[in-house]
């Protein structure tokens, strides 16, 4: 898949799914610590997986 061609309507629903999901991470995290979690609206940003790795090799 192409990235690069996701529709705003896609890009919108894949920053939903990391809202609700980071939110969930964190209402679980402030369970487990019972402690209050904040967290800032997630940010997307969509890199081809080979990016990610070499990224990682480089130290950046």
């Amino acid at each position: 898949m192409d990235y690069n061609s996701l529709t705003s309507i896609q890009i919108d629903a894949l920053k939903e799914v990391a809202n609700i999901g980071t939110g969930n991470a964190a209402t679980a995290l402030s369970q487990l610590l019972n402690k209050k979690v904040d967290m800032n609206v997630p940010f997307i940003n969509i890199v081809p997986l080979e990016k990610i790795f070499n990224r990682s090799k480089l130290g950046n």
